[in-house]
């Protein structure tokens, strides 16, 4: 369940899905087959209105959601995902 801005550094809570940008991410699609996934487990994400045109996220290996800048792709840029 979505509560909060998936930018770790963000806290805007969810309130409208006609705010922001919701994100539905398919881990069997992200290309990273050595990682077992559900056949029917879909991840949802939000990006607030501030975060989403400044930010985007990243699937990596493990299927591993990060929080990256749009302005630049490098390691400095990438933000943590919050943990559950």
């Amino acid at each position: 369940m979505v509560s909060t801005c998936a930018n770790p550094e963000c806290s805007v809570p969810f309130r409208h899905l006609k705010q922001g940008c919701l994100i539905v991410i398919d881990p069997r699609d992200q290309g990273h087959s050595h990682v077992p996934a559900p056949s029917s487990r879909l991840e949802y994400f939000w990006l607030c209105d501030l975060c989403a045109p400044r930010f985007s996220l990243a699937v990596e290996p493990g299927n591993r959601v990060r929080c990256v800048s749009r302005a630049k792709n490098d390691a400095t840029d990438r933000l943590e995902p919050r943990s559950a």
